[in-house]
């Protein structure tokens, strides 16, 4: 009994710290003192509502995976463009800054990336991040635990996501798990067809 709560326990650490190679859309701002929150007020867009919707979303799309693929597939497409259009809808607001692509290394429980300049360690930072193909926005607060320096003056952050609800961790859990998924497949498809 307690080797299989261990196991379970090692399981979902596994799902949190695994990280990928992915690109996404974000703006964030670094913060020497202030609150990230107030940054995340003004952007918010009422992702935390649709963020609760996706979650359901995806757990009524699990049960249907493996029965029903082509309906899956056709449900998903739906909710990617139903996100893309609530995410433009938001992108006119007026305190909407634009979001840049990034190539990033994603975790359920932080990322890093490039920024401009010099950060120090142990600043906040606020993110607005949109994840591909889902178009689901997260909104998240970090604390910088790297800075390194890389190419033309840049830094290299490492973030540790702070006060992640459990609904956005998930989310990140779930994106996480098709992103290895989409890599694993275009591998083997690569490999199938060099022999």
């Amino acid at each position: 009994m307690m080797t299989d709560q261990l196991d379970s326990g090692s399981a979902q650490e596994r799902r949190r710290f695994f990280r990928v190679s992915d690109q996404v859309a974000i703006r964030y701002k670094i913060f020497a003192a202030d609150d990230p929150k107030v940054f995340l007020d003004n952007v918010n867009t009422g992702a935390s509502a649709v963020n609760l919707l996706e979650n359901q979303i995806a757990d009524a799309l699990s049960k249907v995976r493996t029965t029903h693929p082509v309906l899956l597939e056709v449900l998903e497409l739906f909710n990617q463009k139903i996100n893309m259009m609530f995410i433009n809808d938001g992108m006119s607001d007026v305190h909407a800054q634009p979001r840049e692509l990034k190539e990033v290394s994603l975790s359920a429980c932080g990322m890093a990336f490039t920024v401009p300049g010099c950060v120090s360690l142990g600043q906040k930072v606020a993110l607005d991040m949109l994840l591909f193909p889902s178009y689901v926005n997260l909104l998240l607060q970090g604390l910088v635990v790297s800075s390194e320096p890389v190419e033309d003056g840049a830094s290299l952050l490492r973030v540790d996501f702070t006060e992640v609800s459990e609904i956005h961790q998930e989310l990140l859990v779930q994106h996480v798990i098709k992103r290895q998924s989409s890599e694993l497949k275009a591998r083997r498809e690569a490999r199938e067809k060099s022999d």
